[in-house]
C-alpha cells in the first residue's frame, strides 16, 4: 500500500499487534479471503470512538507487556483505523 501510495508506512510491529487483537475464531474460517476480511472488520469496528478505561477491554502489544494505545505510543487507535479502511479499499474486499 505504501509502494501504491495509498497509505504511509507504518511498523510491523504495530501492524502484527492490530492481528494479535483480533479474536482466534476469525483465524477459522474457510478461505484466506474470509480471514483477512474478518480481520480488517474487527480491527475498523473495534478501534472506533476513544480508548476504553476498563482494563480488560484495552489492545495489548503482542507481548502482553504493554497497552497498544497510550500516550508514549507513536500510533493511534484512529492510525488504525485508517490502516483498516485503506486496506479493504486496496484489497477490494467489497466486492
Amino acid at each position: 500500500m505504501v509502494v501504491a501510495g495509498v497509505h504511509q508506512e507504518l511498523p510491523s510491529f504495530f501492524v502484527e499487534c492490530l492481528v494479535y487483537n483480533c479474536p482466534d475464531e476469525i483465524f477459522l474460517r474457510s478461505t484466506w479471503t474470509t480471514t483477512v476480511r474478518g480481520v480488517i472488520t474487527h480491527i475498523f469496528n473495534s478501534l472506533e470512538g476513544m480508548e476504553p478505561t476498563i482494563e480488560s477491554q484495552r489492545w495489548l502489544e503482542a507481548s502482553e507487556c504493554k497497552y497498544l494505545f497510550h500516550a508514549d505510543q507513536p500510533w493511534t487507535r484512529a492510525d488504525g483505523r485508517e490502516f483498516a479502511k485503506t486496506a479493504w479499499n486496496y484489497l477490494e474486499l467489497a466486492s
